[in-house]
């Protein structure tokens, strides 16, 4: 199983939360031994993927037609779904944006996958998949334990660190 994670972009430039979002990301799949898949949609600048891959990304799947110039977040979900089931995607990670907020509901329900959000923390899986999430305000934490197989994740941007991974990135071009 591998990992998905939803490139936001903005101007064809990538959003730093969409790089902590792809790091996570990698270190997620390194813990269940799959690949992380970055998906991008709309335009994307020169430079653009050597970001994706250096954050992380194995391979990067970008969605460059006209309908993605503008965020729509049915739109994103579908494609982000069919693409996550033909890569055997279980996990998706979103960054807990106003977009990601938007795609993330609508993501599990097209995955019948578990949500979680306001993530903080890599998973603990030790003894299932644990994820440390806020709560009442921001001013708790809890741990919360994934039963699903099927999860979207949103992490909380500037809670995870961007790191070097210098993935492979190759790129697929999806219409």
């Amino acid at each position: 199983m591998s990992v998905i994670v939803f490139a936001e972009t903005d101007n064809g430039k990538l959003k730093k939360s969409s790089l902590e979002a792809v790091s996570y990301g990698k270190d997620t799949a390194q813990l269940i031994s799959g690949k992380c898949v970055a998906f991008a949609a709309g335009n994307l600048d020169d430079g653009q993927k050597e970001l994706l891959a250096n954050a992380g990304a194995d391979e990067i799947v970008h969605v460059n037609a006209e309908v993605y110039a503008q965020f729509t977040p049915e739109r994103y979900a579908a494609a982000m779904a069919e693409i996550a089931e033909n890569k055997n995607c279980h996990t998706v990670i979103i960054s807990h944006t106003y977009n990601g907020k938007s795609l993330g509901p609508r993501l599990a329900v097209r995955m019948k996958a578990a949500i979680i959000t306001g993530v903080v923390s890599l998973a603990d899986t030790s003894n299932g998949f644990k994820l440390k999430k806020t709560c009442f305000s921001n001013k708790a934490f809890s741990m919360v334990n994934v039963q699903n197989e099927k999860k979207v994740i949103g992490i909380v941007p500037n809670s995870y660190e961007v790191k070097e991974h210098h993935a492979a990135g190759e790129y697929t071009a999806a219409t």
